[in-house]
């Protein structure tokens, strides 16, 4: 029985999961590999089955590369995402609202050192205490302000930036090269199919001869897998 060209690209596609930590999907993947070898056992199509075999291995390792760089990639946003909220904790401190903030442990202290001095303050005319009040005040208060909007600035920035840059790495990284690694195997495919079928130029009724019709394949085949 002969190792189709549709079927080895469900097993590149499928192998991959034996490297998952979902033990479900793990067997699939070990289960998918007893039955790729199950073509070895072909009378017929012996020599032809394991060497397109040994280029699905091949490139179902180079998947596993891709996905190790995916994880990498992932793994660093995860980290700037971490740092982020690290930033907000000491954002939050910066609140004069908050107990245990900055403020409050700076009015501690110069209260400690007598900085702050109600005999000092008393001697102040009634109108100056008023206006040293309120600029207080309103500075507290645009202070407070600018923490949160600071505070809410970096909450979305960092959301939008962490779900571009995944979606991105996905979709115009790891997926364009997981289409190019299976468009590499095809050409390997038509190789090795060229080796032990000289006499016929046709794969799925395209012709194998015609650089557009090996292209119009790979198209098919890509367009068919790739449907996730």
């Amino acid at each position: 029985m002969k190792l189709e060209l549709s079927t080895a690209i469900s097993f590149i596609l499928a192998l991959p999961a034996h490297r998952s930590s979902n033990e479900g999907h793990r067997q699939l993947g070990l289960r998918g590999m007893d039955l790729l070898f199950d073509y070895t056992k072909s009378e017929e199509d012996n020599c032809f089955n394991r060497a397109v075999i040994a280029s699905i291995l091949s490139t179902v390792r180079a998947f596993s590369v891709q996905r190790d760089i995916m994880a990498s990639e992932w793994e660093n946003i995860e980290k700037n995402k971490n740092s982020l909220k690290s930033l907000l904790i000491k954002l939050d401190y910066l609140s004069i609202l908050k107990k245990d903030s900055y403020f409050s442990k700076i009015i501690y202290i110069l209260s400690y050192i007598k900085v702050i001095n109600m005999k000092t303050i008393g001697n102040l005319s009634f109108l100056y205490t008023i206006k040293i009040i309120t600029m207080l005040i309103i500075s507290l208060f645009l202070w407070e302000i600018s923490v949160h909007v600071l505070k809410f600035s970096a909450i979305k920035t960092a959301e939008k930036i962490t779900k571009k840059d995944k979606n991105d790495i996905w979709e115009n990284q790891s997926m364009n090269n997981y289409k190019k690694l299976v468009k590499l195997f095809i050409d390997e495919y038509i190789s090795i199919y060229r080796i032990y079928y000289p006499t016929s130029n046709k794969i799925y009724n395209y012709d194998i001869s015609k650089n557009e019709e090996i292209e119009k394949l790979k198209t098919d085949l890509i367009n068919l897998h790739f449907y996730f």
